[in-house]
């Protein structure tokens, strides 16, 4: 391995890789001579980190342009990194990180049905991503509805926040009804609630799921209004999964505040009425069988 001589390197570049803590002698020779469209010479090593071959995997450039000046800016790679940032902060399931609204399959619901009923929520959902910009300004999200679970609800939903992210960059969250309750009791003995509330009212998509299995009080209602409340009246968009049409939550939460609220923050969809995630688990296990097997 060839060390670098320091000299040889830009001063300001030897600068942020110390500050990062990174030992240049470490490195191979820093290859010389790759290009850009523009003519710019890369300085930076380049690392197989990057997509575009272009930075050494953290999303910035080091670049000697054609008049001789140096200069440093984000790497196409940046934007990528930027989009798994807002994934892994929106705290979506790891099953769910990759999913899209494109690769929603209609056809592992059996009857025709249901496969229309997919088929609508999946033009829907893409439509709604489409249309963002002028939907968000309204503070209108989606609600989508069956009373089967394991029907996809949860998939498409986190497909939508995932292809928001993607296509603008928008903050977002996902967690259960039952989740979100649980995290402000728990909050009540640290005594951070408002920190932990504040989250729910500002953060500018908010995915709540299985809206209605979590147990009743005045102080779910009460607390859920809040949420609602301040969230309409910033015009955030909040996507909504349940296995209770909007006119069934006046069930849950008698004062019907929730209910109102919801209709009016949100566009019902519904989905089908097939358990696909345990003919999906079915098939999982029957692979995973015949894998065994081949190894006994």
């Amino acid at each position: 391995m060839k060390k670098i001589d320091l000299n040889l390197l830009p001063e300001a570049l030897v600068k942020r890789l110390s500050e990062r803590g990174i030992n240049v002698f470490e490195f191979e020779e820093i290859p010389k001579g790759k290009l850009l469209e523009d003519g710019s010479e890369i300085l930076n090593k380049i690392s197989d980190q990057c997509p575009f071959e272009q930075c050494d995997g953290s999303g910035q450039l080091w670049l000697k342009k054609t008049d001789g000046s140096e200069v440093a800016r984000y790497c196409d790679c940046a934007v990528n990194l930027k989009i798994q940032r807002l994934i892994k902060s929106a705290k979506v399931p790891l099953d769910f990180q990759k999913v899209t609204i494109n690769s929603f399959d209609i056809n592992i619901y059996k009857q025709d049905y249901d496969k229309n009923l997919a088929a609508v929520a999946k033009r829907a959902s893409s439509n709604y991503v489409n249309n963002f910009e002028s939907l968000k300004s309204e503070g209108k999200g989606i609600y989508l509805y069956s009373e089967t679970k394991g029907s996809g609800k949860t998939r498409l939903a986190i497909s939508i926040l995932n292809a928001l992210i993607k296509k603008y960059k928008v903050e977002g969250f996902y967690i259960t009804s039952i989740n979100l309750f649980d995290e402000l009791r728990a909050s009540f003995d640290i005594g951070n609630t408002q920190k932990v509330l504040n989250k729910f009212l500002s953060i500018p998509v908010l995915i709540l799921d299985d809206l209605g299995v979590e147990k009743f009080s005045e102080w779910t209602e009460s607390t859920f209004t809040q949420i609602l409340d301040s969230r309409m009246n910033q015009k955030f968009v909040t996507i909504i999964t349940s296995n209770l049409t909007q006119e069934a939550l006046d069930s849950i939460y008698v004062g019907g505040r929730v209910a109102s609220r919801v209709k009016k923050m949100t566009v019902p969809i519904q989905m089908p009425s097939e358990d696909v995630r345990a003919n999906l688990a079915k098939k999982e296990n029957e692979r995973a069988l015949k894998e065994l097997l081949k190894l006994c």
